[in-house]
């Protein structure tokens, strides 16, 4: 039997947050599954836990950074580095007491599409993760303008993800602007960055 050390974990927000990641990954499978090499990878996870003031409120890059330095250090492979972002999201959904489209994420459990809307070979993930959008301003105008294309529209489901990705794409280029403040200057820049990017 192994024990899990909590009294490593000085912060309480920290403590707080890889209790209830390990309570919902052993019992209801969320993020990951309990396995043997996964409970490994949780167990490694307490060190980093440790380290920082809880990880919900650190931004993705800089969280994504911090944990890859923290693997390199251990010599832990690549695949490992992975698991915190995910681990991220799930907390701040677990955390997340609002309801409907006022959610940062949405699934079939928000927006009811047909059939005829729907490609039958994504139907299995339908989510849209509006957490992607950091600039909070930005990510609440998006989520206007795709439950716009969600309710008022007859698009696929398909096309409407292809606009919410774009604009994910365009927000994160203009990620402390808010998006009503942009000029054309700006938007050709935005432009010109693409041409060149490919």
């Amino acid at each position: 039997t192994r024990k899990i050390d909590f009294g490593a974990i000085k912060s309480e927000k920290s403590k707080q947050e890889f209790k209830d990641l390990l309570v919902s990954c052993i019992c209801y499978k969320k993020p990951y599954e309990i396995s043997k090499t996964s409970f490994s990878v949780m167990l490694s996870l307490i060190e980093f836990f440790a380290t920082v003031d809880g990880i919900t409120t650190i931004p993705d890059k800089e969280l994504k950074k911090m944990y890859l330095d923290f693997c390199n250090k251990r010599n832990y492979g690549k695949e490992r580095a992975k698991v915190i972002l995910p681990c991220k999201d799930f907390l701040l959904e677990f955390y997340d007491d609002r309801t409907g489209f006022d959610r940062d994420l949405w699934d079939d459990k928000i927006f009811k599409l047909t059939e005829e809307r729907l490609n039958k070979t994504s139907t299995s993930n339908i989510t849209l993760h509006f957490r992607r959008i950091e600039n909070v301003e930005n990510r609440e105008l998006v989520k206007i303008f795709i439950r716009h294309l969600l309710g008022d529209t007859e698009l696929a489901y398909s096309t409407i993800f292809g606009f919410f990705s774009l604009m994910v794409n365009f927000c994160e280029f203009f990620n402390d602007k808010n998006l009503l403040e942009i000029n054309k200057e700006e938007i050709n820049e935005y432009i010109k960055s693409l041409t060149e990017d490919s």
